[in-house]
């Protein structure tokens, strides 16, 4: 009987330990949010838009056909900057509250704003583009959005 207790003793420890390490190192909701950001834009640097599409918010599925995506994607880089690739970095994120994609789209309760910035060497020389791009938790996936209110 003794072991037994000891044993279901040494469980519970270890299961509050485990709930105490986890809470205490899991990434805040704004480190998060950029680790999907950067995710999102490593997977367009090395020309994987099918991953990155893969990344989208529903709302942002609905508005590109997923075929459509990858090659307009693919074509931005090609034919405009004439590059293969760029660099990038992103900022700190800001939550924001009750946001909304454009005008017309339904109410995201929290996104995170991250602002990236896109460097292109390319044929008429170096350009930078900043884009912010948002990030929504939807279960226990980051989602990416772009805002497209005028």
């Amino acid at each position: 009987m003794q072991k037994v207790i000891v044993l279901l003793a040494g469980v519970i420890i270890t299961g509050i330990l485990s709930f105490v390490l986890l809470s205490v190192f899991r990434p805040s909701p704004e480190d998060q949010a950029i680790e999907a950001v950067a995710a999102f834009y490593t997977y367009e640097q090395n020309g994987n838009f099918e991953k990155s599409w893969a990344m989208f918010h529903p709302y942002m599925k609905a508005r590109y056909a997923k075929a459509r995506y990858l090659q307009d994607r693919a074509g931005v880089f090609a034919s405009h900057f004439e590059v293969d690739t760029f660099s990038f970095s992103t900022g700190e994120a800001v939550k924001q509250e009750n946001w909304k994609p454009d005008d017309d789209a339904e109410t995201i309760e929290v996104v995170y704003q991250v602002p990236v910035r896109m460097h292109y060497a390319g044929k008429y020389g170096n350009v930078t583009v900043v884009q912010n791009a948002f990030a929504a938790e939807m279960g226990d996936q980051w989602m990416i959005l772009w805002n497209y209110k005028q």
